[in-house]
């Protein structure tokens, strides 16, 4: 009683966007939602009370969806049983409970695929893991270079990774990124700008805003520091740590 009817369930560029038929007893017509992970972006109301739905979307993006339902759920209007408000924290647990949570796809790249992108590819993993969310990222790393194709991790990197105690594969082998990609992930993130310039003889536009430095979820925008040319793969593990705590906020 007083369930949403799923509409449309799709993801564009680690954005999921989901639209729901109200049950008829309230006075919105259809709630259309956007999720990046468990965080809203938005919600549209179709119908209602204008100022109402227009206060619930201007409060609710930047909560997590479980806080959301936490707030929301039971509001009753004029003893309908049920409110807009109730109606959105319903679609909400549709999508926890009912619906699959289709795992975000995320690929890390630098230069050859033996030093950085490895190493923010298992650095996010094991961050993944210990936050319980292994089901909702699908990780890897690529190079937008040839050079290394086929090697394995280098050693230092293995080294430093083993020493902060997150787990690699030791079968990890160098592959370069390919034009299909873009279609495969939702996320393709860089370690420097030279990343990005030569990602783009690959995938040479990027219509849905998929590719991102790593640094600019900490707000500066910077290079991952090389360890190739530093030679210091403890400040790299760090700017790699930093940045993907960044992307899980």
């Amino acid at each position: 009683m007083f369930d949403v009817t799923l509409l449309s369930d799709t993801t564009e560029g680690g954005i999921r966007k989901v639209s729901f038929q109200t049950d008829g007893v309230v006075c919105s017509k259809q709630i259309d939602i956007e999720l990046e992970g468990d965080t809203l972006r938005s919600v549209r109301y179709t119908g209602g009370c204008h100022g109402n739905t227009q206060g619930l979307g201007a409060l609710v993006p930047g909560m997590k969806k479980d806080d959301v339902i936490a707030r929301l759920e039971g509001i009753d209007c004029k003893g309908r049983g049920t409110s807009c408000p109730d109606q959105l924290a319903r679609a909400l647990k549709q999508i926890k409970y009912k619906m699959d949570e289709r795992p975000i796809s995320v690929l890390f790249v630098c230069h050859g695929n033996i030093c950085r992108s490895p190493m923010a590819e298992f650095i996010f993993k094991a961050l993944v893991k210990a936050r319980g969310l292994d089901g909702r990222y699908r990780v890897a790393s690529a190079a937008v270079s040839a050079e290394e194709i086929g090697n394995p991790i280098y050693p230092p990197a293995k080294r430093c990774l083993s020493q902060h105690g997150v787990a690699f594969d030791p079968d990890k082998r160098a592959r370069q990124v390919s034009r299909e990609d873009y279609d495969r992930y939702d996320r393709i993130i860089c370690m420097d700008a030279s990343n990005l310039r030569l990602i783009k003889r690959i995938i040479p536009a990027d219509p849905q805003g998929k590719i991102h430095l790593l640094m600019s979820y900490t707000g500066t925008g910077r290079d991952v520091a090389d360890p190739w040319y530093t030679g210091d793969f403890e400040v790299t593990f760090q700017d790699i740590l930093e940045g993907c705590e960044a992307m899980l906020r």
